[in-house]
């Protein structure tokens, strides 16, 4: 693979379906919590998993579990550019979907 060709790590998910139960059932675990809050504090909310799994004291597996379930449900994308992965919080489809769930959430776990 050419350097900055980037790779999905997962099939997008079938958005249609997901309801706010699923996100809010998601986001109820302590550990998906602190990812979307480390995600949101970021700029462009992105971030490489290796500094995530860092700043979060995250075994590989278990970020994967975690991140799978926010990928599930419409929160995260991941992506490789060459070998490093990648996750972007995806406030847009939130947004759209779920109107100030997100900032609501967001502000009330920064309390």
């Amino acid at each position: 693979m050419a350097a900055g060709q980037t790779t999905p790590v997962l099939p997008s998910p079938d958005l249609e379906n997901v309801s706010l139960a699923d996100v809010l059932a998601a986001l109820a675990d302590p550990t998906r919590l602190d990812l979307v809050l480390l995600l949101a504090k970021r700029r462009d909310a992105t971030a490489m998993c290796s500094r995530i799994l860092e700043t979060l004291d995250l075994a590989k597996q278990n970020f994967s579990h975690h991140a799978k379930a926010l990928h599930a449900v419409g929160l995260i994308e991941a992506w490789y550019v060459g070998r490093n992965k990648y996750v972007r919080l995806r406030r847009d489809f939130v947004d759209k979907r779920f109107p100030g769930l997100l900032d609501g959430v967001l502000k009330a776990a920064r309390r």
